[in-house]
C-alpha cells in the first residue's frame, strides 16, 4: 500500500581510535559531523544548502558470519549522526577500550546483498 514510510534511527557503539591526538578521534570526528547540522552554542546550522542533503553521506553496512563473510549488505542512504553519546570518564574498568555511542539517521536503506 503506498504512504510515507519511516526508518528508525539506528545506535551503533564505536570504538574510539584516540592515539593521544584529540583532533583526529572518531569521537571528535562524529562531533564535527554533527555539528554541520546544529552547532552546540549558535543552534544553527553551518550549511547553506536548506536540504542538508551536502553534508549526509551513504553508508554501505554488512552483516558478517562467524568467519567474516557477508551475509547480507545495506546501504543506508543520505546517514548523519543525530546524536553522539560521552566517552565515560571514570576508573571503574581498566585495559578497556574506549566507547561511546552514535545514533545515526538515515533517509532509506536499500538492500544490495
Amino acid at each position: 500500500m503506498p504512504g510515507n514510510r519511516s526508518y528508525p534511527a539506528w545506535q551503533i557503539s564505536v570504538l574510539d581510535d584516540i592515539t593521544g591526538n584529540n583532533s583526529t578521534g572518531l569521537w571528535r570526528q562524529f562531533h564535527n559531523w554533527s555539528q554541520l547540522f546544529n552547532t552546540h552554542t549558535g543552534n544553527i546550522s553551518q550549511t547553506t544548502n536548506p536540504d542538508m542533503t551536502d553534508k549526509m553521506k551513504d553508508w554501505t553496512v554488512e552483516h558478517l558470519d562467524i568467519n567474516g563473510n557477508p551475509v547480507k549488505k545495506i546501504q543506508l542512504k543520505y546517514c548523519w549522526p543525530s546524536e553522539v553519546g560521552p566517552i565515560e570518564l571514570t576508573l571503574d574498568e581498566n585495559e578497556t577500550l574506549t566507547t561511546f555511542s552514535v545514533t545515526l539517521d538515515y533517509s532509506w536503506f536499500d538492500v544490495l546483498q
